[in-house]
């Protein structure tokens, strides 16, 4: 949700996708709620709370949790279907993508950030996205959040499949919300 670089960003609809590995659980893609494809390129748009409830809250109610994507910022519109979710008592995990990006950036410019190796340097900055997440999502008005609730995880694919990152975590944590 509100990540328009994300696979599906251009939804319109509510999109199932089956678990190929768990076959009680179907994945919804909901349509982002911040940028619409306009003439070749991404545009903002109003985001209308009202309307985006009176299409999607029913297919909201079905789910048991949320996982509310962003890439960079956190931006309010995500902020508020996460307000939306947990008002109806279902539970919502936070995910920031594209760490790989953060992790090449900051070594390109902070370099000595990384002098006590890649590991340790990749874990502290693992820990400052997820406590800067947490301020953010506050500031924004949602609240407190568990920074347990907070994952940071690639944008590609094979570091997902490899488990780079919080990938595992997460998705330990969604399957514990099925159990």
């Amino acid at each position: 949700v509100g990540d328009p670089e994300a696979a599906g960003a251009d939804t319109t609809e509510a999109e199932e996708y089956p678990d190929p590995h768990h076959k009680n659980v179907i994945l919804v893609d909901f349509p982002g709620t911040l940028f619409k494809l306009d003439g070749g390129g991404w545009r903002p748009v109003t985001f209308d709370v009202k309307e985006y409830t009176k299409k999607f809250g029913e297919k909201m109610e079905e789910c048991n949790v949320f996982l509310v994507f962003t890439s960079d910022r956190v931006h309010d519109n995500a902020v508020w279907i996460a307000d939306r979710a947990a008002k109806m008592g279902k539970k919502v995990l936070f995910v920031r993508s594209k760490f790989d990006r953060d992790v090449e950036d900051k070594k390109r410019d902070d370099p000595d950030f990384f002098e006590g190796g890649q590991e340790e340097g990749e874990n502290q900055l693992l820990q400052m996205q997820r406590e800067d997440y947490v301020s953010k999502l506050e500031e924004l008005g949602y609240g407190r959040v568990d920074i347990g609730d907070v994952f940071i995880i690639s944008g590609l694919l094979d570091n997902i499949q490899r488990g780079r990152w919080d990938a595992p975590a997460l998705k330990e944590a969604i399957l514990k919300q099925l159990d």
